[in-house]
């Protein structure tokens, strides 16, 4: 049965030993932020101690384990918020988000080495080459824990100073843009994944790899038992054509014809894009390549969680690999894993899986807020 464990750090990654639990939720969200919300176990001796020695615990971290995967880590992330309470005895829990939240954090600046208010000559940062590069210079000069970054946008996150070149060719030409927003662009145009991870030292790492493809031997079916309850969102695609406007007026302004996204739904759709930024043929083939992308046709499966003895979440496959959903219909979706819902009880772990595309809308923290809500109904509706 799975147990959900969990290890404290202070705010300067000192490690102050486990944190007692009776259960929790974990989202786990490919390529984008991460959340978390724990029951606390408060009748506990240690939580007891705790509490007595350290206080009111703001900006800690905790490292979350599952019992069945030993040593690995499930995740790591900070503290954002906690709820307390008392009916016969005291009740607490925490919620919070994974270190990718300091990429949610930050504006994108035409020079990074400027002061945030010395940004005012209208450049943009530009750069091309491997997904993993272009990610990994953007991050390193935003928002790392030392000097290409500033001194007041560094955050304790640990970026190496070489990265391998992986991942298709990209660019990008942006100001004053949401970081994160723009890495996820990235990493979806160049076929890549990223993450933060924490050492056992409390460093935090940022990580980028390519998905792994376990497609032919992970294959989520009745026929093996692996596949649950299931439901399946097919969308259209909403652009088949950009037509994307550098710069110059009237006659001499150039104009692209970017066209993709070909279909069976029937559509046909052309939009307008403005870049009177640039007038450089391809940024922007890449601004409508970017637009067609973002609108393409969608095939998301979301479905239980089953493991079995050659298919266990966390130890056959992980966030982002590249599996097959088989349904008895003879509908085969071959997609990566997007999101991972995990729910820890005194029963064990029950989950779900959503596979493919999970839409641009999503709000990281709703799940979160939901289950938080509904917990607390339950907890009045207990003290009555």
């Amino acid at each position: 049965m799975s147990v959900l464990t969990a290890k404290l750090y202070d705010p300067a990654f000192v490690h102050r030993g486990p944190l007692p639990l009776e259960g929790g939720k974990v989202v786990l969200r490919n390529n984008d932020i991460s959340t978390f919300l724990l029951d606390i176990d408060t009748s506990t001796e240690q939580w007891e101690n705790i509490t007595a020695q350290y206080g009111d615990m703001k900006a800690w971290h905790v490292q979350l384990f599952d019992s069945r995967h030993g040593d690995v880590p499930l995740m790591a992330g900070i503290i954002t918020s906690d709820t307390v309470g008392r009916s016969d005895y005291p009740t607490a829990q925490w919620s919070g988000r994974c270190h990718l939240d300091y990429l949610d954090g930050m504006i994108t600046l035409p020079n990074p080495s400027r002061a945030a208010d010395n940004q005012t000559d209208g450049s943009h940062y530009k750069a091309n080459g491997s997904a993993s590069a272009v990610i990994h210079n953007l991050v390193r000069t935003h928002r790392a824990d030392r000097s290409p970054t500033r001194a007041e946008f560094r955050t304790p996150l640990q970026v190496d100073s070489t990265v391998p070149s992986f991942g298709g060719a990209v660019r990008i030409e942006t100001r004053f843009k949401p970081l994160l927003e723009e890495v996820q662009q990235l990493a979806k145009a160049g076929g890549t994944i990223f993450s933060t991870t924490m050492d056992t030292d409390g460093a935090i790492r940022f990580v980028q790899s390519v998905p792994t493809d376990r497609s032919r031997y992970i294959r989520l079916s009745e026929d093996n038992d692996a596949l649950g309850e299931w439901s399946m969102e097919r969308t259209r695609p909403e652009v088949t054509k950009v037509l994307v406007a550098g710069q110059g007026e009237g006659d001499a302004r150039t104009l692209v014809l970017m066209e993709g996204n070909q279909n069976d739904w029937g559509v046909n759709r052309l939009v307008f894009q403005d870049r009177r930024d640039t007038d450089e043929l391809a940024d922007l083939q890449q601004a409508g390549e970017d637009t067609l992308l973002d609108n393409a046709e969608t095939a998301t499966i979301s479905l239980d969680l089953v493991d079995t003895p050659d298919m266990e979440f966390g130890k056959d496959y992980h966030l982002g690999d590249i599996v097959t959903v088989q349904l008895a219909d003879g509908v085969t979706i071959v997609d990566g894993v997007q999101q991972v819902e995990l729910d820890y009880t005194a029963q064990g772990r029950t989950g779900k899986l959503t596979v493919g595309p999970t839409g641009e809308e999503h709000e990281p923290d709703a799940l979160v807020k939901l289950v938080k809500d509904l917990r607390a109904r339950l907890q009045a509706l207990e003290t009555r």
